[in-house]
C-alpha cells in the first residue's frame, strides 16, 4: 500500500485518448510537460468530490469505555443554500486584527475558497455570508491546481498566516478521476488573502502517479499543531489510506520540510515518499481540551451516524486511535448517501471539531436534507459539551428538540437541522448507546406525506401505512430512571401528533402512546 515516485512526475502524465492527438503532438513538435498535463478539465460543478465514507473502523470500542461524557447539542444552520461552497472541511482562524480586537475568520471551499465571516471572537454563528471575493483559486489550465484549491488548514504565526490547501488537476469528475495533493499558501493580510508562495513550486504532499478514472495522489487533510511539531492527517489515494506527515513548527510547514509517516518514523519525503497507513482514523482530526486533558478527536462519517475515534494528544507522534462503537449522532446515511435522488436520506459530510474556546467546542459538518442535492449545501454546528462521567449507558447523548410549522400546524421532534420550523423547546437527551438497566427503546422519526406531518415512534415506521424513515433518532428507556422523565406521543386536536413530558399533552390533544422515559439532565 505504499506509494513512491519521484516527485518531478507529480502532474506532468498526459494521458492521449487518441491518434489524433498523438500525431498532433508529433506535428507541434516538443511539448514542454506541465505540472498536470493536457487532460480535458471539468471545473468543479455542485457535485461533491469527496465520495467515499471516511473511513471504517477495524476494532471499535463499547462507548461505555470513555473516560468522558460527550452532550451533542440541538443543530445549528450557520449559512446556505450553496451551490458552490461546503465542500471541505469548514476552517476557522483568530488572527490578530487591524483593530487590535480578537476576529473570527471562517473558509469554505468547492474550488474556490471563501473567507465566509468576519466577526468578533465567539459569535461565528447566525448567518454565514461570504464577505470577500476569491481567497484562493484554481490555477492555470496544465497546474497542480487547475481544478481548484481547498484552504483546510492554516495557523496563525504573528502577523503571517501559513496555509495548506487541498489541490486537483486532471479532474474529470464524470468518470471519478481526479489527482489530488496538498500545497502551501500564505496570508500577509490577516487572512484576506492566499498568496502561493514560490508557485508552482509550493507542493508539501504528493502520493502515488495519476492513472486515468480513478482518484490518485494525496490529500483531504487537516494540520495540528503539538510540540513543536505541525502534524498533517490525509488520505492517499487510490486506497483511501488515512496517515500522518509533520513538519517543524519552526520550519514554517513550508515545502520541503514535511516529511511522512513510515513505520513509526517521520522519515520519507513528503514529495513521493512512502507511507504506512493509521488504523482506526479519517484525515478529519482535531486537538481538544477535555476536562483539563488534550485530547485528539477524529471524525468518520458511517452507514448509520457520524462516529469519533480518539487519543491523548501526547501520544500523536505515535498513534493509536481508540475508536467509539457507538455513534456521536445516528443517521440513516446508508451506503451511497452521495448519489442524490428525491429519496436520498440526509447527508452529514466533512464532520469536524473546531474549539473556538475550551468551553466552545462545535461539530461543524456540511448538510444536505433529504431528497436534497449538492446545490442545496448548508454548513451546520452542533455543540459538544464534555463533561465527567455520571453513568455508563449515559456516555454519549443527543439533544431532542421540538419544533413547529404554523402554516401546515406540524410538530418535528430530531436532532437534525430544520427549515421553516420555529423551536419549540428541549424535551431531554437519547443515549447514542443501548441502555441495560432499564432497558432501551429506540426511537425513529418518520414522515406521513399524505397528511404532511411528522411522528415519532419506537423501532420502525412500518407500524404506520405509507410511513418513510426521517432518521433514526435514539435511545431512552423502557422503564423510569434516575433523572428522567416520561414521554408521550399525543395526537393533536388538529389531526398532527406531537412528543410531550405531560401526561395531559399540555391541553393540545390526547395522549397515544407512553414512549418511555427520557432524561431531563445531562
Amino acid at each position: 500500500s505504499s506509494a513512491h515516485h519521484h516527485h518531478h512526475t507529480t502532474c506532468t502524465m498526459v494521458i492521449i485518448k487518441s491518434i489524433i492527438f498523438a500525431s498532433l503532438l508529433l506535428f507541434i513538435g516538443h511539448v514542454t510537460p506541465s505540472l498536470c498535463g493536457r487532460e480535458r478539465v471539468v471545473r468543479p460543478g455542485p457535485a461533491a468530490r469527496f465520495t467515499k465514507p471516511d473511513t471504517f473502523y477495524n476494532d471499535p470500542e463499547d462507548s461505555t469505555l470513555l473516560p468522558f461524557n460527550v452532550v451533542v447539542g440541538r443543530s445549528e444552520i450557520l449559512g446556505g443554500p450553496w451551490p458552490n461552497l461546503a465542500d471541505n472541511p469548514f476552517l476557522v482562524l483568530s488572527p490578530p486584527s487591524s483593530s487590535g480586537m480578537r476576529t473570527v475568520l471562517g473558509y469554505s471551499a468547492n474550488g474556490e475558497t471563501w473567507l465566509l465571516q468576519n466577526s468578533t471572537i465567539g459569535s461565528l454563528s447566525s448567518n454565514l455570508t461570504r464577505i470577500t471575493d476569491t481567497t484562493l483559486g484554481a490555477g492555470p489550465k496544465g497546474s497542480l491546481d487547475e481544478c481548484g484549491a481547498w484552504l483546510n488548514s492554516a495557523d496563525v504565526q504573528g502577523n503571517q498566516i501559513a496555509g495548506w490547501y487541498h489541490a486537483e488537476c486532471l479532474c474529470d469528475y464524470d468518470v471519478g478521476q481526479t489527482h489530488k495533493s496538498v500545497a502551501y499558501a500564505q496570508s500577509s493580510d490577516l487572512g484576506k488573502t492566499f498568496v502561493k508562495v514560490n508557485y508552482p513550486n509550493n507542493h508539501v504532499i504528493t502520493g502515488a502517479n495519476f492513472t486515468a478514472k480513478e482518484t490518485t495522489g494525496a490529500g483531504d487533510h487537516t494540520v495540528v499543531t503539538y510540540g513543536g511539531y505541525y502534524y498533517m492527517f490525509y488520505y492517499e489515494y487510490p486506497d483511501w489510506k488515512p496517515t500522518m506527515a509533520r513538519s517543524k513548527v519552526s520550519d514554517g510547514g513550508r515545502p520541503n520540510t514535511w516529511f511522512k509517516y513510515f513505520n513509526g518514523q517521520f522519515t520519507e519525503p513528503g514529495l513521493g515518499g512512502r507511507f504506512t497507513p493509521v488504523p482506526d482514523t479519517s484525515s478529519f482530526v482535531a486537538s481538544v481540551s477535555i476536562l483539563g486533558n488534550d485530547t485528539l478527536i477524529s471524525l468518520y462519517t458511517g452507514t448509520n451516524g457520524i462516529f469519533m475515534s480518539y487519543m491523548p494528544s501526547s501520544g500523536i507522534a505515535s498513534p493509536n486511535w481508540k475508536p467509539v462503537a457507538d455513534p456521536l449522532f445516528y443517521s440513516n446515511l446508508g451506503t451511497s448517501p452521495w448519489n442524490r435522488t428525491p429519496s436520498s436520506p440526509e447527508l452529514w459530510a466533512y464532520t469536524m471539531i473546531i474549539s473556538l474556546s475550551p468551553s466552545a467546542t462545535y461539530i461543524y459538518s456540511t448538510y444536505l436534507f433529504p431528497g436534497q442535492g449538492f446545490a442545496d449545501r448548508y454548513i451546520v454546528r452542533n455543540q459538544l459539551t464534555f463533561s465527567n462521567k455520571a453513568t455508563s449507558d449515559q456516555a454519549i447523548l443527543n439533544t431532542l428538540s421540538q419544533y413547529h410549522n404554523k402554516q401546515n400546524n406540524d410538530y418535528w421532534e430530531t436532532n437534525s437541522p430544520v427549515l421553516g420550523y420555529e423551536h419549540v423547546t428541549d424535551l431531554g437527551y437519547v443515549m447514542t448507546s443501548s441502555p441495560s438497566s432499564p432497558a432501551g427503546v429506540f426511537l425513529v422519526s418518520c414522515y406521513l406525506d399524505a397528511d404532511k406531518i411528522h411522528i415519532v415512534t419506537t423501532s420502525s415506521c412500518a407500524s404506520f401505512p405509507n410511513a418513510v424513515l426521517v432518521k433514526p433518532l435514539g435511545w431512552i428507556w423502557q422503564g423510569s430512571s434516575s433523572g428522567s422523565r416520561a414521554l408521550y406521543r399525543c395526537v393533536t386536536n388538529s389531526g398532527g401528533q406531537l412528543l410531550s413530558l405531560d401526561s395531559s399533552c399540555a391541553g393540545q390533544g390526547k395522549v397515544q402512546q407512553m414512549l418511555g422515559y427520557i432524561l431531563q439532565d445531562a
